[in-house]
């Protein structure tokens, strides 16, 4: 069973992944329409699933802590550490 953390972890995986490869293409075909408005569709889902996964469950990096008394970046397990990865 997939608790939310590891849901919402593979949905900011997922659509990175599909951006990286966007990019890579773009790379070599930077006049590609298609491909220009696949990647500017894959950069708003990156975004959300960045804020969905941060709101929820803390930063994946440093420069989403936003806590401006206390630095949660250090608080807990990391995503892909296996304590943030336990079935509950």
């Amino acid at each position: 069973m997939m608790t939310d953390m590891k849901k919402a972890l593979l949905r900011v995986q997922c659509a990175g992944f599909a951006l990286d490869e966007a990019v890579l293409f773009l790379d070599t075909h930077p006049n590609n329409k298609p491909a220009l408005d696949f990647y500017h569709q894959k950069v708003k889902e990156y975004n959300m699933a960045m804020e969905m996964y941060v709101s929820q469950f803390g930063p994946l990096n440093f420069t989403q802590v936003k806590d401006k008394n206390s630095w949660t970046w250090a608080k807990g397990p990391m995503p892909w550490e296996e304590d943030a990865n336990v079935e509950i």
